[in-house]
């Protein structure tokens, strides 16, 4: 391949992973275009929608003024013509305001968290599914097929189970614009409302439809209660600028809930007065915008199927194709007379490279379009013929359920040392970094997950610092009278390192049950009872600081363990050794639970809880220690589980018997003595248990804060 090949794939891989059509500035940063000279085929834009009315409406006078707190003229108005009652609309800043207002309200719903999943169409509008996972909700995909031309079949209904909190369609479907059969909708919404689900249908588009058409396909005006219609006056009036939208609820009481999570003035009075102002176009005028739509599409279906397009299908003012040029978004940007934007599908759940959505604008427009597309078929005429490839890339939605199988089954799609690889290359040369591994309580394991990484860490050849600021723990007692915790002694020799009195700066000795013995960098330090020390103890941060900015100068990656939980409310004044470390310092977490003793949702979603916002600030992923038995049993939990907690799962490591490590815990009934040469197998055999059950592409993620 070429140079300017691999910089036209580089560039169809950016442009196919923008979200949304329209960005020209981007598009132009991309290709090194005057973003003023392309014509823009990439946002299903009516321009002509926007009348003379409209654009007079629009005067600065309204903007200096306070609008109506909800638009309640509109409101007005809007129920007449829809045939509602106005308590049943809401109106708001655009489509995408009111999507997210959608997704905060089932978060809160009096279903969630009993169903905490929601039914979207892959391909679909990104937007509904980052709502969505904005508010911590579950998406479950039903994946239009190809062969049946990206339709919707009655296999759909199969997908309702007790998990489903609502289905989220639109009308004709974006990008396909395919309409969901009448009857199969009917189904759907006895479906629905049989069985307690809420139903969503995105209608921006239907407006361009014939009338007959329009209301076969709509919810409107005979909404059920748990039914919700998203409207926009953006695509058939061409003001995506002014931002107006609309949501139709079937009950009031629903509609009055999210008014309430509304602020006011969320229409601007310039938008106020467009919107006005739209609602009295002319019927007859809608009429003759349809006609023409109709007909350019005609045309320009045309002209993609004698450019080779197939797949063509389309609704409303766009139409959607596949074709076996997968740079052809790049090409017609390189159009010798002007160059023009199409939209690349590639980005769009389900669908590979080689997929793409034209909007149909005026029809001088569109024959620039035709016209660019007929100088490309006759510049491909004159290239070598390429041997047919398969797709170069592609850009795809994660599974929940499959991301969640991978996690607990033994075999990895990639091998290990490819993923461990990847890893080495993510991380070299971006120290010091760190990751600090908390526990939901004491003896889950966290001391062992922080030997392994350790060890893990130091096999791919960075030089790694173990760090546990405070410990009560088993110690050795040296000659000269320092003390040293067993724990991080183990951790220095998992690392490849020699032991610092760093790596524990504070270490505590009990004595009594309600008094320890202090010792400070291996020092004695004071013999405090347990009140004491905690009205004293915060004139030891420095000195924890110090030992970890210490630690950091001869570091590619510390790991950091904490003690207890970070859950212990009344600890967590003044705390320097969990999530009080973590926030002064700012260090990623991981969240260890043990499912061996039972209960290990509860405990993971408990310590979250009651760590509040700095938990879920600095708690970044979950890891379940300890599990035996058939991991295919434990997957589905794993999805609801990611759901709720807001977090990824790092992975879940299986429960290994007997581990020739020294006991740790004060509290520990373990005497057993282990010798080097045993620990070192131990080291060995967790940190083989780590690359072989993480997700090692999310901890890079998490110790390089991507995530």
């Amino acid at each position: 391949m070429g140079t300017q090949a691999k910089t036209d794939l580089t560039k169809a891989e950016l442009l196919a992973a923008m979200p949304h059509g329209a960005d020209r500035q981007k598009v132009a940063d991309i290709c090194g275009l005057d973003p003023d000279q392309i014509l823009d085929f990439s946002a299903n834009i009516f321009a002509p929608g926007f009348t003379p009315a409209i654009e007079k409406s629009v005067n600065s006078a309204a903007a200096k003024i306070y609008p109506e707190p909800y638009a309640d003229s509109l409101r007005q108005e809007l129920a007449k013509k829809r045939k509602l009652r106005p308590e049943q609309i809401l109106l708001g800043n655009g489509g995408a305001d009111l999507i997210y207002r959608l997704a905060g309200f089932l978060r809160t719903c009096p279903n969630f968290p009993l169903r905490s999943e929601v039914l979207v169409l892959a391909p679909g509008f990104s937007e509904y599914a980052k709502a969505l996972r904005a508010y911590g909700l579950g998406i479950k995909e039903y994946p239009l097929k190809a062969d049946l031309d990206f339709r919707v079949d009655e296999e759909i209904l199969a997908y309702l189970d007790q998990s489903t909190l609502a289905v989220w369609l639109c009308q004709p479907q974006n990008p396909t614009g395919q309409l969901l059969d009448s009857e199969l909708l009917a189904k759907l919404r006895r479906a629905c409302s049989e069985n307690g689900i809420y139903l969503i249908q995105d209608e921006c588009f239907l407006d361009f439809l014939s009338p007959a058409e329009s209301e076969a396909c709509s919810l409107s005006p005979g909404l059920k209660p748990q039914e919700f219609v998203l409207k926009s006056f953006t695509k058939l009036y061409g003001m995506p600028g002014l931002r107006l939208g609309w949501l139709e609820a079937g009950s009031v009481e629903t509609l009055e809930l999210l008014r309430a999570q509304t602020p006011t003035w969320q229409v601007s009075g310039p938008a106020l007065a467009a919107g006005l102002a739209a609602l009295l176009t002319p019927h007859e005028e809608l009429e003759q915008w349809r006609s023409q739509i109709d007909e350019e599409r005609a045309k320009l279906s045309r002209a993609l199927t004698a450019f080779g397009a197939s797949q063509i299908t389309g609704k409303a003012n766009f139409l959607f194709f596949r074709h076996k040029l997968e740079d052809l978004q790049v090409r017609l940007l390189q159009d010798t007379e002007r160059p023009v934007l199409i939209r690349n599908c590639a980005g769009y759940a389900g669908l590979s490279a080689g997929y793409y959505r034209i909007a149909v604008l005026e029809p001088e427009e569109n024959s620039l379009l035709i016209r660019a597309l007929e100088r490309l078929a006759k510049t491909r005429q004159s290239e070598p013929a390429q041997p047919e490839t398969k797709a170069k890339f592609q850009i795809v939605g994660v599974n929940a359920l499959e991301r969640a199988s991978v996690l607990v089954e033994e075999q990895k799609p990639v091998s290990t040392e490819t993923r461990l690889r990847k890893l080495q290359e993510s991380l070299r040369g971006q120290g010091p970094l760190s990751l600090m591994v908390l526990g939901c309580s004491s003896s889950v394991g966290k001391s062992v997950i922080a030997v392994g990484l350790c060890r893990l860490f130091a096999r791919l050849g960075f030089r790694v610092m173990p760090f546990k600021s405070q410990n009560m723990a088993e110690y050795v007692e040296q000659a000269d009278g320092r003390r040293f915790a067993v724990a991080q002694m183990q951790m220095a020799e998992a690392a490849c390192q020699d032991y610092i009195p760093e790596m524990n700066p504070v270490l505590l000795c009990p004595k009594t049950e309600r008094g320890s013995d202090v010792y400070l960098l291996g020092n004695y330090w004071q013999s405090p009872s347990a009140g004491q020390y905690y009205k004293i103890k915060h004139q030891l941060w420095s000195e924890v600081e110090k030992a970890y900015l210490e630690l950091e100068s001869r570091a590619d990656i510390i790991i950091i363990e904490g003690a207890g939980s970070p859950a212990e409310i009344n600890l967590q004044k003044d705390d320097f050794v969990n999530l009080g470390l973590a926030r002064r310092l700012d260090l990623p977490c991981i969240l260890v639970g043990d499912i061996d003793r039972g209960g290990v949702f509860a405990a993971l979603y408990g310590t979250l809880a009651l760590t509040g916002e700095l938990g879920q600030e600095q708690i970044r992923a979950m890891l379940i220690n300890k599990f035996r038995g058939d991991p295919k049993i434990l997957a589905p939990g794993l999805v609801q589980f990611e759901t709720l907690a807001r977090k990824p799962l790092l992975g879940v490591m299986p429960r290994f018997p007997h581990l020739t490590l020294e006991r740790e815990d004060t509290m520990s009934d373990d005497t057993s003595s282990y010798s080097r040469e045993e620990r070192e197998t131990a080291y060995d055999l967790l940190a083989d248990g780590l690359a072989e059950h993480l997700d090692l592409e999310l901890l890079s993620k998490i110790i390089l804060r991507q995530d």
